[in-house]
């Protein structure tokens, strides 16, 4: 043998000194962090849950989920501006006169704990050029999705010419028009559906859309 070369290694490329023990250090890690994943997801539902198990064992008339919220008792623990609170208070009043578009602790929680509008109040009265603002996430195309009856309100009332979105949503929407933030495609129609669609929706007629 020549000086400075090395006896050929007997190892195999997954004996437990060259990548076995690795490996197996892997799939072991993989499996606790899966589960410790699961845990944190789970955790949130079963404190929820526990705590109403816990009103009703204390022998307490409150039995609603803790996620939703009655119209009458609605508790806010997060800090408002004053213009908000204003608004929120005029409407929880009844000083709606004149509004064609009015929401009542409006709030929408999706699967999983995720709140997306928080008991939201308030009114657009007729003639008044209303800008609905807010910062990414703050649920502004959530509410417009439930105004549009796109979904639908965990909690609260709104209502559009006089309409309950929630009790009657098709005659709410007679009173609307809706351009939304995204392309408005169907998921499964075809090119051609579409055009036809839209310009049965403009009033195109029939005979002008046959020989488009």
């Amino acid at each position: 043998m020549r000086q400075g070369m090395k006896d050929k290694s007997s190892d195999e490329a997954f004996d437990w000194n060259v990548t076995g023990a690795s490996i197996c250090y892997l799939g072991v890690e993989s499996i606790c962090y899966f589960l410790l994943t699961l845990g944190l997801e789970i955790l949130p539902s079963y404190k929820e849950w526990w705590s109403i198990k816990s009103f009703q064992h204390d022998g307490s008339s409150y039995s609603e989920p803790l996620l939703g919220s009655s119209v009458e008792k609605v508790a806010l623990d997060f800090d408002e501006d004053t213009d908000v609170a204003m608004e929120r208070n005029r409407v929880l009043s009844g000083s709606i006169e004149n509004a064609i578009i009015y929401l009542c602790n409006l709030r929408k929680v999706y699967p999983g704990g995720k709140v997306a509008v928080q008991s939201l109040s308030f009114s657009v009265q007729e003639g008044e050029c209303f800008g609905f603002l807010g910062t990414n996430g703050a649920g502004k195309t959530t509410t417009l999705s439930m105004l549009s009856g796109e979904e639908s309100p965990t909690d609260g009332s709104a209502y559009i010419f006089g309409k309950n979105i929630r009790s009657n949503p098709k005659a709410a929407r007679q009173h609307i028009g809706f351009c939304p933030q995204f392309d408005a495609l169907l998921e499964f129609l075809t090119v051609q559906e579409h055009l036809e669609l839209y310009a049965k929706i403009k009033g195109v007629s029939d005979y002008r859309i046959d020989d488009g």
